[in-house]
């Protein structure tokens, strides 16, 4: 197995990094326009059009609901700050977020 030369290095890099620029503008062309098809879609004044968007954002955030999952676990795995001194824990009322 030889040993690449940094050309060749730079060149796959570039390489894969109009790969990434072509997945992000065929994503961008493509989301933009649905987006702007829900957000109207979910502001009309027609029923059934209402009632399809909704359908289709509610299918759409239970597709995602295990990655919010996973995300609460490893946002509740932080140490709590109940077991810091009091001088770094600087407790002060109505300051909910250092509080124990």
């Amino acid at each position: 197995m030889g040993k690449m030369t940094l050309q060749q290095m730079i060149t796959q890099l570039a390489g894969g990094m109009a790969v990434s620029t072509q997945i992000f503008v065929i994503t961008l062309l493509f989301s933009l326009p649905l987006g702007l098809v829900i957000a109207f879609g979910r502001m009309s004044k027609n029923k059934l059009i209402q009632t399809i968007v909704k359908v289709y954002i509610s299918i759409m955030l239970m597709r995602h609901e295990p990655h919010q999952t996973q995300h609460k676990a490893t946002s509740d795995s932080y140490p709590s700050t109940s077991s810091l001194p009091m001088s770094v824990r600087q407790e002060k009322p109505g300051n909910e977020y250092l509080s124990p």
